[in-house]
């Protein structure tokens, strides 16, 4: 068994619009960094990942993006050890 993580700083830039507060509102400062993470466990040529995204609202059309660049990474790696099918993807 082998495991991976991973860590992004995925904090937006400043004068960045801020949904959530009933208002008009841009980011003037950053109080705490967002991040997203992901481990990855790999065992006898099964993978799993698990992925955390610092933020309370995702996009309607994330799966989709997330399902369709996996699969598109999946085939450039070349090795089918790494291909994991959209039916092996938990929401």
């Amino acid at each position: 068994m082998r495991a991976a993580i991973y860590e992004s700083d995925i904090t937006a830039p400043l004068g960045c619009y801020q949904t959530g507060y009933g208002i008009e509102r841009y980011a003037e400062d950053v109080y705490n960094k967002i991040y997203s993470k992901a481990l990855v466990v790999e065992d006898g040529g099964n993978y799993a990942v698990i992925i955390s995204v610092d933020i309370c609202e995702y996009p309607n059309d994330l799966h989709e993006k997330v399902t369709r660049r996996i699969e598109l990474n999946s085939r450039t790696l070349g090795s089918s050890r790494y291909r994991q099918p959209p039916d092996k993807m938990l929401w």
